[in-house]
């Protein structure tokens, strides 16, 4: 048996493929900063983002259930860090696809 993970996103499984990309704007949009984890990435989010950060991984698992999340919010902080990750693939694909979109998103080069 093979450890490979299938890296292929479904979207045919997002209802309302428009308002999941909305949601996923607005949630890079608001991206505060970026660390990098040994599988992963961790993104710093104002708190108001809560709400869009739980719709966008309520549909985002389904179509990339390749995907590991957590999110961490301390009592009383004005921040939330959510947290992408899974395999070394995984941590390529978020790499080239969702570090890039964030600094397109704000205009930045690396």
């Amino acid at each position: 048996m093979s450890d490979e993970i299938n890296l292929f996103c479904n979207l045919d499984v997002i209802e309302d493929r428009e308002a999941h990309v909305a949601v996923l704007e607005r949630v890079f949009r608001a991206v505060m900063d970026t660390r990098e984890t040994p599988d992963g990435y961790q993104f710093k989010l104002p708190v108001e983002r809560l709400n869009d950060v739980a719709l966008w991984i309520s549909n985002e698992r389904f179509c990339c259930p390749f995907f590991h999340f957590a999110i961490n919010l301390a009592p009383e902080s004005d921040h939330l860090w959510l947290t992408l990750g899974g395999s070394e693939a995984v941590k390529a694909l978020i790499q080239a696809d969702t570090i890039d979109q964030i600094y397109q998103i704000h205009g930045k080069k690396r």
